[in-house]
């Protein structure tokens, strides 16, 4: 059996995010690491299902999914009852960094806007997505603890960050819209479980009002 070596570096720069990330990736002279944020507690077998991509020479990149934990047992059994797929990250899209394995010599060189304490991975993902390298999200069984009172202060947190990078009245006004598109399939969606579709509905009116905060704001 194979064991990740861990050191006890302790780097102290915790913000802004772009930077302590940034110093990290500076300080690794692996071959492959790993993001593993601090709420997110990783499946026993994570090493082994996401291994086999370090042998693929086109992959940046190899994200976990994540089974939602902390909400009350029976709101964690029902979201954590759809099947997740394999997917690639396309040139645009966001990766995230919860437990996510890179291949280093392709961020060695990553110099992000180091103001960010959001949206960090965004930049990161198109760092490697325009060299050409692949960033898949494969299921894995790991867990990320959530609780209510936290749902919306991280969305908006993330959505700061995203206007870091988009930061433009029509930006913020179409993703309204597709927020407020998004919610309605999710109440009328005759498919999903009661409990799914008020997680989804909770999370829907947080991003609206986050994105119509920044709307607001550049008029």
């Amino acid at each position: 059996m194979e064991f990740i070596p861990v050191n006890n570096l302790i780097i102290e720069t915790s913000t802004p995010l772009a930077l302590a990330r940034m110093r990290s990736i500076q300080k690794v002279k692996t071959e492959w690491f790993a993001f593993i944020d601090d709420d997110v507690e990783i499946d026993e077998n994570w090493f082994e299902t996401i291994k086999p991509y370090t042998k693929k020479t086109d992959v940046g990149a190899t994200q976990g999914s994540l089974l939602i934990k902390g909400l009350g047992d029976k709101w964690d059994n029902a979201l954590n009852s759809r099947t997740v797929f394999q997917q690639e990250l396309k040139i645009g899209e966001r990766g995230c960094t919860h437990n996510t394995l890179i291949r280093t010599e392709l961020v060695k060189d990553w110099v992000p806007p180091q103001n960010l304490s959001a949206w960090e991975d965004y930049s990161l993902t198109q760092h490697i997505l325009n060299k050409g390298y692949r960033w898949v999200v494969i299921p894995t069984k790991s867990h990320h603890t959530k609780s209510w009172k936290n749902i919306w202060k991280n969305i908006f947190w993330g959505i700061k960050g995203e206007n870091e990078f988009f930061p433009s009245r029509k930006h913020n006004l179409i993703r309204i819209i597709k927020m407020m598109a998004r919610m309605f399939r999710a109440i009328i969606s005759t498919k999903k479980h009661w409990r799914v579709k008020i997680y989804l509905v909770f999370g829907y009116i947080g991003r609206i009002f986050a994105y119509t905060k920044y709307f607001i704001w550049r008029l």
